[in-house]
């Protein structure tokens, strides 16, 4: 029997409390189902959303701005919940540039130190308004690794440093306690609700912490971003307080009473202890569901990828024999490498570190498809095509590869050829917001500015929130001279971002509006 369990919002705003998001990242965007129960949800990412980068991201002053905005527009006497959602620590790296002058920190430490400053506004924002400070509750969702056992980020590995995040509610009725033992994610509702004095509906996972345990607790944990990128096993865990097990191709246990660090296993000399926690496992793991991507438009898809909660396919198809713990240093190597080539734009630093990691596992989709873009960049066209091959053929599903092999094809001459790449590519991905802007724009350059248009339309109907399409329909409306069309089409693209390199001087400084 499925039973729909309600959310943190929903039973709150069912208790007479209004209910307010406010969202730094796409992957938690509403389309997704974060919405539900909550009165105000404020997902207003448009003006960070910048090819080819797929981090669409709010920085946290801005969070913190719309925040208290409706904090304060609200009457006195209402009880309120606010969920301010911060996304800062991650790649890129970006911070105040103030901070950027402080000696001997890492930029992900500048990166905390800006939030800590932006949540510490927000918290003296609310308690000037409200007379007091609130029920403050912290939760984030991982851990960084920064180096130890090879993993330079998160996702791919389940030790210590990634599976332990923050978790913390303050309220003057708890203040001072702390909790020692194993925590889940799934005991924040019911915590939350505890400190509230609001009951916990029936079939919530999870406990409070405010109560004795009346059972030995365990967590589980899961990496199936190994499996979704790269066509790795994922990994499976199960923690208590003294144990680390982790299931894999090559199975491990940890005794963290002797060696916090998880670097000795211990499995031979531990295994009825292994066993168990593996019995846990097979209780409650099984591999997600294919999700109905049919319902996301390819940009979506894309994004989503990028940031791991998708895989290419959009299925969970993976090798059990790879092991991500073994092959970390390939992905450390691409990550750097998408780093130097996207965020800092060095194509020849970062063409080594991408084919070390196309040599480690060269059925490896994203590593092959970044060695061809970097490549394409460099100059080196003709191994940047087999490059784009090979990754159209591990992964037909994969637009941009389509889109830039038909650019390239069509550049050397082959226009047939690229016509019917696209037409390959759309086949596989109609909605592909990459392959639907090529097409377009190569059928304007072979003069067929009718089938271009009707290709920009569509594309601007996958992601009404980009300036291309809209632009690229006025270059085609005042080229054919109808100056009226041409007019509506840039106030459009501009609404969007009137601030865009496509945007012409007389439209950015509103004469053409």
């Amino acid at each position: 029997m499925t039973v729909e369990l309600p959310g943190l919002a929903t039973i709150l705003e069912e208790s007479g409390f209004r209910t307010g998001a406010f969202i730094a990242a796409y992957p938690l965007e509403g389309q997704f189902g974060f919405s539900r129960g909550f009165e105000r949800f404020d997902d207003d990412l448009a003006s960070t959303i910048e090819a080819p980068t797929y981090y669409a991201e709010r920085p946290a002053d801005a969070v913190v701005d719309v925040t208290l905005a409706w904090i304060r527009d609200l009457p006195r006497a209402d009880r309120w919940f606010a969920w301010a959602h911060f996304f800062d620590p991650h790649h890129p790296r970006k911070f105040p540039e103030p901070l950027g002058r402080l000696p001997g920190i890492e930029d992900y430490d500048r990166e905390i130190r800006s939030l800590d400053l932006e949540i510490g506004r927000l918290l003296r924002e609310i308690e000037a308004i409200e007379g007091r400070l609130p029920v403050l509750a912290i939760a984030s969702d991982h851990g960084e690794a920064l180096g130890q056992h090879g993993e330079s980020s998160h996702g791919l590995l389940l030790y210590e440093e990634t599976m332990r995040a923050l978790f913390a509610v303050d309220a003057p009725s708890i203040r001072g306690s702390i909790h020692r033992g194993i925590v889940r994610h799934s005991d924040f509702l019911p915590t939350l609700l505890d400190v509230l004095e609001l009951d916990v509906p029936e079939h919530v996972e999870g406990r409070s912490l405010l109560r004795e345990p009346q059972e030995m607790v365990g967590a589980y944990g899961e990496a199936y971003s190994p499996a979704f990128n790269y066509g790795w096993s994922p990994l499976l865990s199960w923690r208590d307080d003294r144990w680390t097990y982790i299931e894999g191709p090559d199975p491990e246990l940890y005794d963290r009473e002797t060696d916090p660090a998880e670097e000795r296993n211990v499995l031979d000399e531990h295994p009825d202890v292994g066993a168990g926690f593996a019995r846990r496992i097979a209780n409650i793991a099984a591999d997600p569901e294919d999700p109905a991507v049919d319902a996301l438009d390819e940009e979506s898809r894309a994004k989503l990828m990028a940031l791991g909660y998708l895989g290419a396919s959009g299925g969970t198809t993976y090798d059990s024999e790879k092991d991500p713990k073994k092959l970390v240093h390939s992905a450390t190597a691409l990550f750097r490498g998408i780093t130097l080539f996207l965020n800092e734009g060095n194509a020849q630093a970062a063409l080594p570190y991408l084919q070390r990691a196309y040599r480690a596992d060269p059925d490896n989709t994203m590593a092959v498809y970044y060695v061809a873009f970097c490549l394409n960049r460099l100059g080196d066209v003709p191994t940047a095509m087999a490059y784009y091959r090979r990754t159209i053929e591990l992964n037909p599903r994969a637009a941009e590869a389509w889109a830039h092999l038909a650019t390239l094809e069509f550049d050397c001459g082959r226009r047939s050829v690229a016509f019917d790449l696209l037409e390959k590519g759309l086949s596989f991905s109609p909605r592909a917001f990459a392959l639907l802007m090529t097409a377009g724009d190569l059928r304007a350059d072979v003069a067929e500015p009718a089938v271009a248009d009707s290709l920009y339309r569509a594309a601007a109907r996958v992601e009404p929130s980009r300036v291309e399409p809209w632009a690229k329909r006025a270059e085609l409306a005042e080229a054919r001279g109808d100056e009226k069309a041409a007019r509506k089409l840039w106030t459009e693209a501009a609404q969007r971002d009137g601030g865009h390199r496509l945007l012409p001087a007389h439209v950015v400084d509103g004469d053409g509006q």
